[in-house]
């Protein structure tokens, strides 16, 4: 009978640690069907820049936040994850083949909490701090012109027991009650920072409103018989910057160099729409500059003028404050309308930066001598006037002889 009773608690005890053995080999909690499970998850930061700015040294902090156990509130027995941190430098910036301007992206590890001490479903929200992290202060510094993904994340991490000891079976990444693949090949958790800036602010040109100038063209008129008054026609192609994401409203109008910079000109408005481009005209005469404000670094602008067989054409242009003088390309019919941008290559524009963007536009009137004919012409009409003579008299000789 003890041998029976014996046999029954012995089969009993294995049933029992069979099924111990089988609780702590399954997964704690329902996976729901939709989620992914990401053994390893990474996040990812990603920091995008126009054409024309200077990333300065950052260092984005990533925040853990303990928020339930098993579908509870309770923290109490919910062990702590360390922030992270990712650092970023300009000399790291590389081109964005998607959406234009720069990008920098880099990953780190998301650290697996420890010191468990009960099975369960672990909770935990994962944010971006607001600003840079200051090594030196240990506090969180302004970045003017930085915006921060304001994204939440929601990690569930799956702890069982196994011979004895707490083991992370499993992570899971939400996004917005959406599953999220956490793994490195998706990117993890992602997170996209922009850094914008306005034209020209470093440079700290404003008008009498406080205004920044972003980006001018002058006039100037030389030459003996040079027009002062004429007007030359402008015609201006301008493209939207690549971290701009709204349709905007931008102004322009005209100044008068001789007489310290006075308007001439209302405020004019044209709409800037993203991926867009807008085209306006000009006319300007000597000593006129028309200025353009507050556009954002990464706006590309050209300009062509009409040509005026009177005069010939060159200009000096500063792109995000670097010159350079006497250029003189031309497009346009026979080659002949002067076209204004940084670069020879008409189908690369001038790139707006942080520094000064401005051009200077000279006409020169080609020099008249005292017969009134231009000089660049005269060469060409004493050969007409020659040859008319000799076929002249070369006739008048044949009608002779005859």
């Amino acid at each position: 009978m003890k041998q029976k009773s014996s046999r029954r608690w012995k089969s009993l005890s294995l049933v029992l640690l069979l099924c111990m053995t089988i609780i702590g080999t399954t997964k704690v909690g329902v996976l729901r069907a939709d989620v992914v499970e990401t053994v390893d998850p990474v996040i990812t930061s990603r920091l995008l820049v126009a054409d024309g700015i200077t990333i300065p040294n950052v260092k984005f902090k990533y925040e853990f936040h303990a928020t339930g156990y098993n579908d509870t509130t309770d923290v109490s027995n919910t062990p702590n994850i360390n922030s992270v941190f990712i650092s970023m430098t300009d000399n790291e910036k590389q081109l964005d083949t998607t959406n234009g301007g720069y990008v920098i992206e880099k990953s780190v590890a998301v650290p697996k909490p420890t010191g468990f001490t009960k099975p369960g479903v672990y909770t935990y929200t994962i944010n971006e701090a607001i600003g840079t992290y200051n090594d030196a202060t240990g506090i969180m510094n302004e970045v003017k012109g930085m915006t921060f993904d304001p994204s939440i994340y929601e990690m569930r991490v799956y702890v069982k027991l196994v011979n004895g000891s707490f083991q992370i079976d499993t992570i899971t990444i939400e996004k917005d009650n959406e599953k999220v693949d956490g793994s490195a090949t998706e990117k993890g958790l992602l997170f996209t920072n922009v850094l914008k800036k306005v034209a020209g602010s470093d440079e700290q040109e404003v008008d009498e409103t406080g205004r920044l100038v972003s980006f001018s063209v002058e006039k100037r008129v030389t030459g003996e018989y040079g027009d002062l008054s004429k007007e030359f026609e402008f015609n201006f192609a301008i493209g939207t910057s690549p971290t701009e994401t709204e349709s905007k409203n931008y102004t322009y109008y005209i100044v008068d160099m001789l007489n310290n910079g006075a308007k001439v000109s209302s405020d004019e408005l044209f709409v800037l729409t993203p991926n867009g481009k807008t085209s306006l005209s000009v006319n300007l005469k000597h000593g006129q500059r028309v200025v353009f404000l507050e556009l954002p670094a990464g706006t590309t602008v050209s300009a062509t003028e009409t040509h005026d067989a009177k005069y010939t054409g060159s200009y000096d242009i500063t792109q995000n404050g670097v010159e350079i003088t006497g250029k003189n390309t031309l497009v346009g019919s026979g080659s002949k309308d002067l076209y204004i941008s940084y670069y020879d290559d008409i189908n690369k524009p001038t790139v707006l930066g942080e520094n000064a963007n401005k051009a200077l536009v000279t006409n020169t009137h080609v020099e008249v001598n005292f017969t009134g004919f231009v000089v660049d012409s005269f060469p060409f009409i004493v050969l007409i006037v020659v040859g008319s003579i000799g076929l002249y008299m070369a006739l008048r000789k044949k009608r002779t002889s005859h």
